[in-house]
């Protein structure tokens, strides 16, 4: 509308893509917007002989063909930017990051955001470092079991040997049985001592977070 002649005038809207390169910035790409209503109206579609396979599209959507066709012809670049009437829309940036794309958008100054709580995500990670305890001292558990069940076996082979000595075939065989078994046995109390110390550290590292958390 043209305020001081008071005339009806035509004009036309476009979405355009340009492309920044130093102090240059030329258009690349662009698309003709037409509006729902104009889209909607057989008859002014047919007087302005508009194509069949146009259809409405909003200006954001327009803007994502010409960008994603930009990327599938290889033109090199290494982000992409916008004002916030693009900004503003979070499906657009959402499809933007899932095609790998970087942006740098604009939004505007009273848009809310949903900011997850730091104690939520520490709490999160405290429930996890507890799940992981357990699982090392269903670990620790199992090795000293291990170990009991070793030292069983060594004191039993032990007697064996007394009452065997005689006969020197099982001798020499019990001799060397219960040698790799007591090795066996200290390589596992070994394992079971810096777990245990490990496991000590991160208890002390768990309870250290919890207390700065709810704090």
């Amino acid at each position: 509308m043209n305020l001081v002649s008071k005339k009806m005038e035509n004009c036309q809207v476009g979405v355009f893509l340009g492309y920044t390169c130093g102090n240059r910035r030329p258009l690349i790409d662009e698309r003709l917007y037409l509006p729902e209503d104009w889209a909607n109206d057989t008859n002014r579609r047919k007087n302005c002989n508009v194509p069949d396979d146009i259809v409405f599209k909003t200006k954001a959507q327009l803007g994502l063909e010409m960008l994603l066709e930009a990327q599938k012809r290889g033109v090199p670049f290494a982000w992409v930017g916008m004002d916030c009437f693009y900004g503003e829309q979070p499906w657009l940036l959402d499809e933007i990051a899932s095609k790998g794309l970087v942006y740098i958008a604009d939004i505007p100054c009273e848009t809310i955001i949903a900011v997850k709580s730091v104690k939520e995500d520490t709490s999160a990670m405290v429930e996890k470092q507890d799940l992981m305890l357990e699982k090392q001292d269903g670990m620790l558990k199992k090795q000293v079991i291990t170990i009991d069940i070793l030292k069983s076996l060594n004191e039993d082979i032990g007697e064996m040997k007394s009452h065997t000595s005689h006969i020197s075939p099982m001798k020499e065989d019990t001799v060397s049985i219960r040698t790799d078994t007591r090795e066996i046995a200290a390589k596992l109390w070994e394992k079971y001592e810096e777990m245990s110390k490990e496991i000590a550290q991160m208890k002390i590292t768990l309870s250290k977070i919890e207390a700065k958390v709810f704090s």
